[in-house]
């Protein structure tokens, strides 16, 4: 006989929520084992299903699916035919006659995604540690400042290079000579190539100008000038491709790799399925890696020798990574070095190239916005500009930068938190400590409510008071 308390299941303290008194044999000498035990075992996982329904604390949270305080199928289902955009996106979207649209939903069983402005400034600005997914980005089996879950690991490993990130820093002589002759290489480059195509009447494929430019950009600012690449001269053929190793392993690395596997590494790390198929990562992965580890240790041999070690140790985040030593004395190891400087060098090969490309398609398919450039850069201030100072002048061109940024998604991926104890409300809902929860700027940028028309580029819309944005 099953007996079960309290009546009010929530309010149970053990499971199964139900004793057993007695049981009667003689009914399971009537009837077949193989029934008694599919019976049993369909009560019971009834019975489990229903104590987690009650007891759910995000019960009060809109859902993604109807199975999702339950299981996080649906979730994975979408991400894998689409992609989080996709999963996220239609999950907040209003669908008329049905439903409006909702800024906080739920997509898994202990993970709610944003879609408000206010949601991300708690979140983001409220220092909430990081979810295990970020793990997906160590390299070399070592985390790294993006991949660290900890606040405080995360700010010890920053606290190494955060003075090469200062604006201080960036806009000084050294970093913009850098900048100013990539971008004078890259404009060569392509003048070159519209007349020798004009011709042809071949497409110029920036995507690839872009990457070598920002490549050659981000290692010299990671190591010092004389040592970075040089990609932008390794570019020819009609798509402007890289005849250099080191930029195809990258490019692979970053793009095909990342896409082919991401979901798994990301989305269900608990199937180890890339520690069972492909243990040291696949071979493109590990020619990636091996690539870099090797630039890297021939940039510590120039230190080693260099009788400007000193200037170098200032010039370059390496440098830092190289000859920091804890409160001990002991340095970080080549693995902790390698994983961090990779993620660096491979950031900046992906994002900025990325933003580039789109801001170059848009200006192309708008006459009025480079009319409006032109007015700015050429008329009113005679076309030139000697510092990083001067941008400030040109408040169009920044609109445009900034509406650029709103609309592409370099960073194309879930950003997901976890609530600190004592919980959270946003929009008026409660989520409890240990939430997964976070959004994403695809999102957020597509608010109706904050960028009207929000698929539209306008810069214009950049072009008011902050207070009144």
């Amino acid at each position: 006989m099953f007996e079960f308390w309290p009546a009010d299941l929530s309010k149970a303290t053990t499971w199964p929520p139900f004793a057993i008194h007695s049981i009667d044999l003689s009914h399971f000498q009537e009837t077949s084992s193989p029934q008694a035990i599919a019976a049993f075992v369909l009560c019971s996982i009834i019975l489990y299903f229903g104590f987690v329904v009650v007891r759910d604390p995000l019960s009060h949270v809109p859902t993604l699916h109807w199975s999702t305080p339950l299981s996080r199928l649906s979730q994975l289902y979408t991400t894998y035919y689409h992609d989080r955009h996709f999963t996220n996106y239609s999950a907040h979207s209003e669908i008329p006659g049905k439903r409006k649209f909702r800024p906080v939903v739920r997509v898994g069983p202990n993970e709610v995604s944003l879609m408000t402005a206010a949601g991300v400034r708690t979140v983001y600005g409220g220092n909430f540690e990081k979810a295990a997914w970020y793990e997906v980005f160590s390299n070399y089996g070592k985390n790294n400042m993006f991949s660290f879950t900890g606040n405080a690991d995360h700010a010890a490993r920053r606290r190494i290079f955060s003075s090469n990130y200062l604006k201080s820093n960036v806009a000084s002589p050294y970093v913009q000579q850098i900048i100013q002759s990539r971008i004078a290489k890259l404009v060569r480059f392509i003048e070159s190539a519209v007349q020798e195509d004009s011709k042809k009447t071949q497409p110029i494929v920036v995507r690839n100008i872009y990457r070598a430019m920002q490549s050659d950009i981000s290692t010299r600012f990671a190591f010092a000038d004389s040592y970075g690449t040089d990609w932008l001269d390794t570019l020819n053929g009609p798509v402007n491709e890289s005849k250099h190793t080191g930029m195809h392993v990258m490019d692979f690395f970053h793009q095909e790799l990342r896409e082919a596997t991401f979901f798994w590494e990301s989305e269900t790390p608990f199937l180890y399925l890339n520690q069972l198929l492909v243990p040291n990562g696949p071979p493109e992965q590990q020619n990636a890696q091996k690539w870099a580890a090797g630039l890297f240790r021939e940039f510590e041999s120039i230190l080693d020798k260099s009788p400007d070690r000193d200037e170098l140790v200032r010039q370059g985040v390496y440098g830092k990574l190289y000859t920091w030593r804890n409160s001990d004395g002991e340095p970080l190891s080549f693995e902790d070095r390698a994983s961090e400087m990779l993620d660096h060098i491979g950031a900046g090969h992906d994002t900025m190239s990325a933003s580039l490309e789109y801001l170059t398609r848009q200006i192309s398919l708008s006459p009025d916005v480079q009319a409006k450039l032109r007015e700015e850069l050429c008329v009113e201030h005679g076309g030139s500009f000697k510092t990083y100072a001067d941008l400030d002048k040109f408040p169009y061109l920044h609109a445009v930068v900034m509406e650029g940024l709103r609309l592409v998604y370099t960073i194309n991926f879930y950003q997901p938190r976890v609530v600190p104890k004592g919980g959270c409300t946003i929009e008026n809902i409660y989520l409890p400590e240990g939430t997964v929860v976070g959004s994403q700027a695809y999102l957020v940028h597509r608010q109706p409510d904050i960028f009207p028309d929000p698929e539209a580029f306008k810069p214009e819309r950049w072009l008011v008071d902050e207070e009144q944005f």
